[in-house]
């Protein structure tokens, strides 16, 4: 019975050393330095303009970058008012999937998301943030636009 348990052992060690083989290294999102960017189309808007919001990865490094997610959502935009309060986002209403999910995004490759909106912002000073919301890395940057 020793035999045949050792056999097992063995059996398990080749069986989990082949799965975890990779021809290529990947690096998860929380190791790697990559630019992230958020952008709008214009800087002002007239009260009710629709407005093009850009959310983009660039992977710069010589390494593919491994982005794991929880749900089927990838990323979020939120328009923050003048108090920081939430005035405006993309997942509110929606509803995701449960699953795990992964990105990879290749040496020199990006990573875009758009999303296009026709607001009842008010006049004001707004804060577009845009988050890709991978497990276990912060890929978050934000602008501003003016409404009047």
């Amino acid at each position: 019975m020793l035999v045949i348990g050792k056999a097992l052992v063995h059996c398990a060690l080749i069986t989990l050393s082949a799965c975890g083989a990779r021809s290529e290294q990947l690096e998860p999102a929380n190791r790697v330095q990559v630019a992230v960017s958020v952008t709008a189309d214009q800087e002002t808007y007239a009260p009710g303009d629709a407005i093009e919001l850009r959310l983009e990865l660039q992977n710069d490094t010589d390494r593919p970058l491994v982005l794991d997610f929880s749900t089927s959502q990838r990323y979020d935009f939120t328009i923050l008012g003048s108090e920081g309060d939430t005035v405006w986002s993309s997942s509110a209403g929606r509803n995701f999937m449960q699953m795990l999910g992964q990105e990879t995004v290749q040496p020199g490759q990006n990573l875009l998301y758009s999303e296009q909106i026709r607001s009842d912002l008010p006049t004001g000073t707004f804060q577009i943030v845009g988050r890709i919301v991978a497990r276990a890395s912060d890929l978050v940057d934000s602008t501003v636009i003016l409404v009047q």
